[in-house]
C-alpha cells in the first residue's frame, strides 16, 4: 500500500473516531442532562405532594376534639388555605415534560379542587346561615369529590397523594356543624313565629274580654232611680257570662307556647275571678229585685247585699293587674 493511502486511511479514522467521540460526548451529555432534569423535577414534585398531604393531615386534626371550635377552625383554616395556595404557586412554576404533563395536570386539578373545597368550608363556617349556603354545601361536596378523583390518577414513580380519611371526617364534621346551626335557627324562627301567633291570640281573646267588662254598680244606681228596669242589668249579666264561657273556651284552645303557662294561667284566673263577680253580682240585685217590692224596704241597706261581689271584683282587679304586668314583659321580650 502506497504511503499516501496508507496516511489517508489514518487521517479518516482519526476523523471518524473524534465524530464518534463528539456523537458519544453530546448524547452523553444530553441524557444525563435530560436525566437531571427528571430527577430535579421529580424532586419538586415529591416536595409539594410531601407539603400537600403535611397540609390535608394538619387540617384533619382539627377535628379531634369532642367540641366543634368553629373559631379556632376557622382561623387555622384560613391560614392552611393560604399555605396551599402557597404551594400552588410551586407547582405552576415548574415546567412539566411531555413525560410528566399529564400526571402534572392531575395534580395541579386535585390541589385546585383541594382549596376550593376548603374555600367553601370557610363560607359555611364563618357564614352558616347564609341563604346561599345550599348552594355553597353543594358545591363544596362537588370539589371534593373532585379533588378526590384527580389526585387518585396522580402518577409519579409511586407518589401518592389523596385526602386522608380523617380530612374527610373533618369535612363531614364541619357539614354537620353548619347544618346542626341551620336548625337550631329554624327552631328558633319556629318558636318565634309561635310566641307571635300566641301574643296575638292573647290579644284577641283579652279584646273581647274588655268589651264585656261592665260598670255594675253605675247600672244598679239608675235601676235605684227608675231609669232602667232591673232585668235590663240581670239580660246583660246573662249574656256577658255567655260570652265569657266562650272566651274560656276560646282560652284553653290556644296553643301554648314552651315556658309561656304562666300567661296562660294568669289570663285563666282573671277570666274564673272574674266569672265568679258576675254570678255574686247577678245573684246580689235578684235579691235587691225581691225585695225592692216592699215600699218599706231602705233602698241603702242593699249595698251589704253587695259586699261579697265587691270582693270578687277586686280580686279580678288584682288577678287583672298581674296578668298585664306578665303580658307586657312577655311582649317587650318576643318584639325586642
Amino acid at each position: 500500500m502506497k504511503d499516501s493511502t496508507k496516511k489517508l486511511l489514518i487521517n479518516f479514522s482519526i476523523i471518524i473516531g473524534v465524530i464518534a467521540l463528539i456523537i458519544i460526548v453530546f448524547f452523553s451529555t444530553y441524557y444525563f442532562s435530560i436525566n437531571k432534569s427528571y430527577k430535579s423535577y421529580e424532586k419538586n414534585i415529591q416536595n409539594i405532594v410531601n407539603s400537600i398531604n403535611e397540609t390535608n393531615n394538619n387540617i384533619a386534626n382539627l377535628s379531634n376534639s369532642d367540641t366543634y371550635n368553629s373559631e379556632l377552625v376557622s382561623k387555622e383554616l384560613s391560614s392552611k388555605i393560604q399555605h396551599l395556595n402557597d404551594i400552588k404557586s410551586k407547582l405552576n412554576d415548574l415546567n412539566p415534560t411531555d413525560k410528566y404533563k399529564k400526571s402534572y395536570n392531575h395534580l395541579n386539578d386535585g390541589l385546585k379542587n383541594n382549596i376550593t373545597m376548603y374555600n367553601y368550608l370557610l363560607i359555611l363556617i364563618n357564614k352558616p346561615l347564609d341563604k346561599n349556603i345550599e348552594s355553597s354545601i353543594k358545591k363544596l361536596k362537588l370539589s371534593k369529590d373532585d379533588c378526590i378523583n384527580y389526585y387518585s390518577i396522580f402518577d409519579i414513580n409511586n407518589l401518592k397523594i389523596t385526602l386522608p380519611e380523617k380530612t374527610i371526617q373533618f369535612v363531614n364534621n364541619s357539614t354537620n356543624y353548619v347544618y346542626e346551626k341551620i336548625r337550631v335557627e329554624r327552631d328558633k324562627e319556629i318558636s318565634q313565629n309561635q310566641l307571635i301567633e300566641f301574643s296575638n291570640n292573647i290579644d284577641t281573646i283579652l279584646n273581647d274580654f274588655l268589651s264585656i267588662k261592665t260598670d255594675y254598680p253605675s247600672m244598679l244606681l239608675d235601676a235605684r232611680k227608675n231609669l232602667i228596669e232591673y232585668k235590663e242589668i240581670s239580660t246583660l249579666i246573662n249574656t256577658n257570662i255567655s260570652k265569657l264561657k266562650t272566651l274560656k273556651r276560646n282560652l284553653y284552645n290556644i296553643s301554648v307556647p314552651e315556658n309561656q303557662s304562666k300567661i296562660y294561667d294568669s289570663l285563666k284566673n282573671v277570666f274564673t275571678t272574674y266569672e265568679s263577680y258576675l254570678e255574686s253580682f247577678k245573684y246580689s240585685l235578684a235579691i235587691e229585685k225581691i225585695k225592692v217590692k216592699n215600699t218599706n224596704s231602705d233602698i241603702k241597706t242593699f249595698d251589704k247585699l253587695y259586699e261579697n261581689p265587691k270582693r270578687k271584683l277586686s280580686d279580678t282587679n288584682i288577678n287583672y293587674d298581674k296578668f298585664i304586668s306578665l303580658y307586657k314583659e312577655f311582649k317587650k321580650d318576643i318584639y325586642k
